[in-house]
């Protein structure tokens, strides 16, 4: 009987190495065994081999697991760095009344100044872009008020801009002319409009040293009506409805006024200023002077340089239905609301809720994509 017994278990040893070989596939001995295990006779709550040793029973749940780990094999992992770069257009007034004495030099002098030395900082986080406005261009309508025009861009967002913007804040303009500042906003738009890029961080910085004057179609605002409940101006009016219109595109548009003056009457620039700022909707920066204006503009480029929560998948997943994500080798669910998600493709994910919020809090070191293994759906059913 004994020799009967361990005839069979030879047979069962040289099937199962057989089956092994024609998969491909290596399984350690252990959980071979376990296989196995139920085919083999049982005493005593063991399986006794052929040479006399006990080895344990397999449960219903060793095989289950050892069958989970033949349809989930990680073929692939991906690390995910988490991209801080954003796109900052710079619009700053180049209207006459920049020339008013600022510090040690003026308004326009203090602020090009400033920004030449951070954008040369900040330039491998930011991309930057810049334009001053009042500008030629030739889309104006013809009656437009000379002064009260604003044309494209002349720098287009790029990584490592700093020297092409440090050119244009030392080659513009004479300042001359209004504050057309609904019109820039609109070119602004437009510009960012036609980018065919994935950047989901985009800014507007609108350093302006007051009130909008010019309407956006180009006229003083002095010769339109007023808003009769706010007090605003038509051209202020026009300059927030295009701040609404860039938001809804999804660009934030940050004001920072420059000026000491713009502090002294509350219900002249600032209301406007401050109004606009809410519309972008970003907090108000006031620079009443170039100490100010310095910690205000790296206040500003520091916070836009947060981590940011959109993540690319290099290469492509073949199956995305089989893609699961971990933060420190712990799974997040797929979920819409607190976990993460496919972003417009399957190329490219979004960390969603209190785990995108530690993320640009950088309380995890690691991020990882694993393909191959169906994501859990709900923290509670991931496994630890």
């Amino acid at each position: 009987m004994a020799r009967k017994h361990s005839q069979e278990n030879s047979r069962l040893w040289a099937a199962g190495s057989k089956l092994l070989e024609s998969l491909a596939v290596r399984v350690p001995f252990v959980l071979f065994v376990l296989l196995l295990a139920p085919a083999c006779a049982r005493a005593g709550g063991a399986v006794q081999g052929d040479g006399g040793f006990d080895r344990p029973i397999a449960t219903a749940a060793d095989v289950a697991g050892v069958q989970a780990a033949f349809q989930c094999a990680v073929d692939a992992a991906v690390n995910l760095n988490p991209s801080s770069a954003v796109d900052i257009l710079i619009m700053l007034d180049g209207s006459e009344s920049m020339s008013t004495g600022f510090g040690s030099g003026t308004r326009y002098g203090v602020v090009a100044g400033v920004l030449s030395d951070l954008v040369d900082a900040y330039q491998s986080r930011i991309r930057f872009g810049f334009a001053t406005f009042p500008g030629e261009d030739t889309s104006c309508p013809s009656q437009t008020v000379t002064g009260c025009c604003a044309g494209p861009p002349p720098v287009g967002v790029a990584p490592n801009n700093g020297v092409a913007v440090q050119g244009a804040l030392q080659s513009a303009p004479s300042l001359t002319g209004n504050t057309p500042t609904a019109l820039a906003l609109q070119r602004a738009r437009k510009y960012y409009a036609d980018l065919a890029d994935r950047f989901a961080d985009r800014y507007v910085l609108l350093a302006t040293d007051g009130l909008p004057d010019c309407t956006l179609s180009g006229a003083l605002s002095a010769s339109q009506p007023v808003n009769a409940d706010g007090g605003l101006t038509s051209a202020c009016l026009d300059a927030i409805t295009q701040m609404q219109a860039l938001v809804k595109d999804g660009v934030k548009v940050v004001v920072l006024g420059v000026g000491a003056e713009l502090n002294d009457d509350p219900a002249g620039p600032p209301e406007c200023l401050t109004q606009m700022a809410q519309a972008g909707p970003m907090q108000y920066y006031s620079a009443a002077s170039p100490e100010n204006l310095k910690l205000a503009l790296e206040t500003i480029f520091g916070g836009a340089t947060r981590t940011s929560c959109l993540l690319e998948l290099d290469p492509p997943p073949s199956s995305p239905d089989s893609v699961s994500v971990y933060l420190d080798e712990q799974e997040i669910p797929q979920n819409p609301d607190n976990g993460w998600g496919f972003d417009g493709d399957t190329q490219h994910i979004r960390i969603i809720g209190e785990y995108c919020v530690r993320i640009q809090h950088f309380r995890y070191s690691t991020i990882e994509a694993r393909y191959g293994c169906k994501p859990c759906s709900e923290p509670g059913n991931c496994p630890r």
